[in-house]
């Protein structure tokens, strides 16, 4: 699931399977040894999480993309050589304080679904190998408002097990974060490409494939 640099580029095939593929099996409880690349293990590497930049240079959209150090994390890490993430979130600053709207599926005993949480909690050393933070372009105060109304609806709904980008009632995390922008009025999704396999009823976006759009930049600097 690589991003586009103009229009939307066609899809390409999963090999064996994409990992969203294997995400909806992992999720019916399917066996995930059938589907997952016998010589090539989940490459979820330990080490520290790379430092965030400070608070006060947050703002309302900014994406919050993890590298997450579970099972569902390597294999979605280990169908594309260049993914750098295997997750993403947006952050919503309350009060000075950064908290992040995400889809996610469950880890351990966590809940799923869309989840309000701090970033701190986010990006806690057990669930990230790494996180970085990227900007999104056109953001002004009344996007970021717009953007804001939209993640709140959506808190409480429940994991897109189908990847369906089309369907408004279930949300994965690229899904949610994508058409939060476009509520915004920066509509990503367009120049992205996207992954189709036989468990997918539509293609569908992949998180690293949005972080590698040219119109995001990486947020490092500290004030």
């Amino acid at each position: 699931m690589a991003s586009g640099r103009s229009a939307r580029r066609s899809s390409r095939p999963a090999a064996p399977l994409t990992a969203l593929g294997l995400g909806v099996a992992l999720a019916a409880a399917a066996a995930v040894s059938a589907t997952l690349r016998a010589d090539r293990p989940p490459p979820v590497e330990a080490g520290p999480v790379t430092p965030l930049p400070a608070v006060q240079v947050l703002r309302d959209g900014d994406l919050v993309f993890r590298r997450g150090r579970d099972l569902m994390a390597g294999i979605v890490l280990a169908q594309d050589d260049r993914a750098r993430f295997s997750h993403v979130g947006m952050l919503l600053i309350d009060d000075g304080r950064p908290m992040v709207v995400h889809a996610t599926p469950g880890e351990g005993q966590g809940p799923s679904g869309v989840l309000r949480e701090s970033l701190q909690a986010f990006a806690a050393a057990e669930l990230a190998a790494e996180v970085a933070v990227f900007r999104p372009p056109n953001l002004d105060p009344a996007a970021g408002a717009a953007l804001r109304r939209y993640l709140e609806a959506q808190v409480g709904k429940p994991f897109d097990l189908g990847f369906v980008y089309s369907d408004d009632t279930t949300m994965y995390c690229t899904e949610l974060v994508l058409k939060a922008l476009r509520a915004g009025g920066v509509d990503l999704a367009p120049r992205l490409a996207t992954v189709s396999a036989p468990t997918l009823r539509e293609p569908a976006y992949s998180p690293d494939g949005l972080r590698r759009d040219a119109l995001l930049s990486e947020i490092r600097d500290q004030p």
